[in-house]
Parts: structure tokens; C-alpha cells; sequence
């Protein structure tokens, strides 16, 4: 029995929560196609045996967005494939030697109109878990200085979409954008006053549930222009939803409200939504040979 090995990934599309330098882009409501194409390559004159690769899932609705179907997959003979938080786990029991697998999947993914000022895109309206007004690592609603920054931020704001334009401001006032080379999170960016998109909407979520708001981070892709062709490193983005109790789930991107005169204002076709965790590449096998393994992904109009 030999032990397990990592594996490289070389990937087009990177799926690493990354920051992206993105601006806005109005546009009408529009369906896109999500392709994903994992390529398995054994090069070495040794079998690879039991390989097991975890992907983030390619796309899931939010709001903003809706899958339409199920997804259509190519998966080769003898591979099996499970789903679960927001991750699909390719089980692979060989790859010969020189051999190669091709993995395809296609999604339908419809996407709202541009919307501002509060607008809810659909969602449906229903329980809240608690866990969306709890403190958890990264989103550290209970730390006094960001308990604070947030009640006083919404002092003498009306309603819930108005208390989430001023958690915004303060959100953009308090931040200066830039990669910090360390882990992002609310706490960190509070502190250190800089971070990328993931500290914007870690420290706007728990800046909203400090005030008894629910929020949740949202994880995915972003660009300027809308998206379309292929989804690299720099289109990794992350965003965050606010629970309004008569319209369900709103969309909000902090980083982008730094750049908008309607901080509330949100372009689902600028934005693809893999999901609420964030998942990276896992990868391991048995055997002595080498595998590499591409990802590439691209957003096509439909």
C-alpha cells in the first residue's frame, strides 16, 4: 500500500477565493451557459490508482441568479461522482499509464435584471437559521469594536434596507481596498483597516448580524464588463445577501459599493454565485505515478 500523494492542479480558473478588481456594468436579464471542463492526465509509465479530487460546485442559485435544469454531465466510465456543501467529489479508481480523463459539465444559469435601492431579486421568504446572526471565525459579530462601529453606523436609520446602506458606508469608509498577503475576515480587516473583497463582506456580515440583521457571505465569480469567456484567477470574487423579512434574500456587493453612488445597487449579470462556502481543490491518490489535473472554466451567453 503506498501512501497518499498530493496531486498538482494547474488550473485556468483558479478556484481559490482570490481578490478581483472589478467596477459595475448595467445590464438586462440574460441566460448564460457555465461550462466546466476537468482534465486528468497521467504522463508517468505507472498507474494511478484511487484518486479522489474535490471541486467547488460549478454554480448555485442565490439571489440573483437561478439554475435552470439539471446540470449535464460527461463523466468517463468508472468514475463516481458525489455532491455535498457546495462541492462535487470525483472518485477515480485509475488513470493508466499515459493515459488521460476528460470530465465535462454544462450548467443553465439564469440571470436577473441589474437591481438599486433595496430591490430584492428573487428569493424565497422563510425561516431564518440562527446561524445567520451567530459570530463564527472570520465573521466575529460579537467583537466589541465591530459591535459597536455597526450600532453606531445605523443609529437613527428606518428600516432594514436603510440600516444596510449606512452598514455599507461604514463598511467602505472603515476599509481601504488591497491584498494584505494574510488570512481576510471581519476582525482582521477592522483592525488593520485594508483588505480585499473577501474582508469587505466578511466585516459587512458581521456588521449586520451585530445589529440583529442575518447575513451571509456569498462565493463566486465577478467582472465588470458581465461575464463572459473564461472565468480566471482574477474574476474570484466574494459578495454577501442580507435577509429582508418581506422580500427573503438581497444581494449586496460591498466592495463594489465603493464604487456607486447607489450603495445598495447589485448587477447579478456581473456576478456568478458558486455558493455560501468556500471550497477549494482537494486532491489526493494511491500509486507511484504523477497526475496532473487543468480546470477550466468559461461563462457562454445562451
Amino acid at each position: 500500500m503506498h501512501a497518499l500523494r498530493p496531486v498538482r492542479v494547474l488550473a485556468a480558473a483558479v478556484l481559490l477565493l482570490s481578490a478581483s478588481t472589478v467596477g459595475l456594468a448595467g445590464s438586462a436579464p440574460r441566460t448564460v451557459e457555465v461550462r466546466t471542463r476537468i482534465t486528468i492526465e497521467n504522463p508517468t509509465a505507472e498507474p494511478v490508482t484511487n484518486l479522489v479530487l474535490t471541486l467547488p460546485a460549478a454554480a448555485a442559485d442565490a439571489g440573483g441568479q437561478r439554475l435552470r435544469g439539471a446540470p449535464q454531465r460527461s463523466v468517463p466510465t468508472g468514475v463516481r461522482m458525489r455532491s455535498a456543501r457546495g462541492a462535487t467529489t470525483f472518485e477515480v479508481p485509475q488513470v493508466a499509464p499515459g493515459g488521460a480523463l476528460v470530465i465535462e459539465e454544462v450548467l443553465v444559469v439564469e440571470l436577473s435584471a441589474a437591481q438599486g435601492s433595496g430591490v430584492a431579486t428573487r428569493a424565497a421568504v422563510g425561516p431564518v437559521h440562527e446561524r445567520y446572526l451567530a459570530a463564527e471565525p472570520g465573521v466575529e459579530s460579537d467583537h466589541p469594536g465591530i459591535s459597536a462601529l455597526a450600532r453606531g453606523a445605523v443609529a437613527g436609520a428606518a428600516g432594514v434596507d436603510q440600516q444596510v446602506e449606512a452598514l455599507l458606508h461604514a463598511v467602505v469608509t472603515h476599509l481601504d481596498y488591497g491584498r494584505t498577503g494574510a488570512a481576510e475576515g471581519a476582525l482582521a480587516g477592522f483592525e488593520k483597516g485594508v483588505g480585499s473583497c473577501g474582508t469587505y463582506a466578511s466585516l459587512f456580515v458581521a456588521m449586520a448580524r451585530a445589529v440583529g440583521i442575518p447575513a451571509r457571505l456569498v462565493y463566486g465569480w465577478a467582472d465588470s464588463g458581465g461575464l463572459a469567456g473564461p472565468l480566471g484567477p482574477e474574476n474570484r470574487h466574494a459578495w454577501a445577501e442580507y435577509y429582508h423579512p418581506d422580500r427573503g434574500w438581497v444581494p449586496v456587493d460591498p466592495t463594489f459599493a465603493e464604487r456607486q453612488r447607489d450603495l445598495l445597487f447589485f448587477d447579478p449579470a456581473a456576478h456568478i454565485a458558486q455558493g455560501y462556502e468556500d471550497v477549494s481543490h482537494q486532491a489526493s491518490f494511491g500509486g507511484r505515478g504523477l497526475v496532473t489535473i487543468r480546470v477550466e472554466r468559461e461563462v457562454a451567453a445562451r
